[in-house]
């Protein structure tokens, strides 16, 4: 017998709600039911019109015990069990983000069941840690579960979504990136002759899950993007504002993860380092956009410390920009280049203030390029740091300049918060 209404996949026992945000209910359903939703002290109802329904609730405050809702019509009830309700985060990407616990030497060591995890490939269920077996499930999503629950004490949720054949275009809204008309045509040039996938998991996700109400979204990809480096940040941006449409959310936060270093990696330099720089500009002063880099740490097959730091300098970005609370060190964003002024023979290069002092690791002030005919570039041997200045002497007709600019830079200057330098590059007169 044909039911009345279907839940979302997501509805299922051991569930975290968002707290403090409009609690959406929703579904498939025939048209002209009446469906109720009880959840704690609320209860509504509405009239179906369409095969596709959403309840909204009240917001409710973090509630670590658990209770049980319902949603019910005349001839059918569901009931969901073992509710929380805390932050919610979606973490979305490709093969740094699909990288299991089972597939690193980093085991689950911290077992708790206010942490509940749904992954949307796999299991379709949520998955309580401590009491389920996660072994499968992303390692990186896992540790920012355990890091980021260790600070708060509250209820933590984390759905994830990887695909290892994404790429940019495939989490894009095709309405909004076809609608740019050299995009377009350069997209009909490339699927002509290979799928990209266009839209597929932004049309994945809306079909099921842009209903939901998250904390933020956690973006981890990029590596699939070498051969279309030159439209990654017009169509990382685009991807941003569709998502924040479909959830109905204009300051959702995004907290893109910076594409790491390949040690193995060869000839592919400008893709990667152009694809850094990308992700970077578009986080700059931005208040809901934030970037998050392991481009200091290689990365290898066995990946447990690079998601171990990563995952502790998120959770250290999301409490200092979303819970205002201080980090162990006193700003988790990484230092940027704001600014610079051209001399005769020598750049002077201004990093945020902020970030306080300036200095190198290895004492040698590497990482630094420069080119008079931007075909050969020449490392750059008179570099100096006074505070939040960088001064480095070029030739006068230097045409530009680049730091850790590479698939493996040289990641040498770091601020007194402990985080490394962004790359960046500077063509005259254009910073970047």
């Amino acid at each position: 017998m044909l039911k009345n209404f279907k839940l979302a996949l997501i509805f299922r026992a051991n569930m975290i709600i968002q707290a403090n945000k409009p609690i959406r209910v929703y579904g498939k359903c025939k048209k002209h039911v009446d469906i109720t939703v009880k959840m704690l002290d609320q209860e509504k109802t509405i009239r179906t019109t369409k095969e596709f329904f959403v309840i909204e609730l009240k917001p409710e405050k973090p509630l670590d015990k658990s209770f049980s809702f319902s949603v019910s019509c005349k001839k059918q009830k569901e009931t969901i069990k073992n509710v929380l309700i805390g932050d919610v985060f979606l973490f979305i990407g490709g093969k740094n983000l699909s990288q299991t616990l089972n597939a690193s030497s980093k085991e689950d060591d911290y077992q708790h069941e206010q942490i509940r995890l749904f992954d949307l490939e796999k299991d379709k269920k949520w998955l309580v840690s401590g009491k389920d077996s996660i072994n499968h499930l992303s390692v990186f999503s896992y540790l920012y579960a355990k890091n980021l629950h260790k600070k708060l004490k509250q209820p933590i949720g984390v759905v994830t979504y990887s695909k290892e054949d994404e790429n940019i275009f495939s989490w894009a809204n095709k309405a909004t990136i076809t609608s740019d008309r050299e995009m377009k045509n350069y997209l009909n040039g490339i699927l002509s002759m290979k799928d990209y996938n266009l839209s597929r998991d932004f049309q994945y996700l809306k079909n099921h899950y842009f209903g939901y109400q998250f904390k933020s979204v956690i973006f981890s990809q990029g590596e699939n993007d070498f051969y279309h480096y030159h439209f990654y940040e017009r169509a990382l941006k685009d991807t941003i504002e569709s998502y924040r449409d479909a959830f109905n959310d204009q300051q959702l936060t995004f907290y893109i993860i910076q594409i790491p270093s390949f040690v193995d990696a060869k000839n592919n330099y400008i893709a990667p380092s152009e694809i850094r720089i990308a992700q970077s500009n578009l986080c700059y002063e931005n208040d809901y956009i934030h970037l998050v880099s392991v481009v200091d740490i290689e990365e290898t097959g066995m990946i447990s410390m690079n998601k171990s730091i990563l995952s502790k300098r998120l959770v250290n970005m999301v409490l200092e920009r979303q819970y205002n609370q201080t980090t162990e060190k006193e700003n988790a964003v990484f230092p940027q280049i704001a600014s610079y002024k051209k001399f005769r023979n020598r750049v002077e290069i201004f990093i945020d203030e902020q970030f306080g002092s300036l200095e190198s690791k290895s004492g040698s002030q590497s990482g630094f390029y420069y080119t008079v005919d931007r075909a050969d570039y020449y490392p750059v041997e008179d570099v100096k740091i006074n505070g939040n200045k960088i001064t480095v002497k070029v030739p006068r007709n230097v045409k530009e300049i680049r730091y850790a600019y590479d698939d493996n830079p040289m990641c040498d200057i770091y601020s007194n918060n402990g985080l490394p330098l962004l790359p960046f590059k500077i063509v005259f007169n254009k910073a970047s």
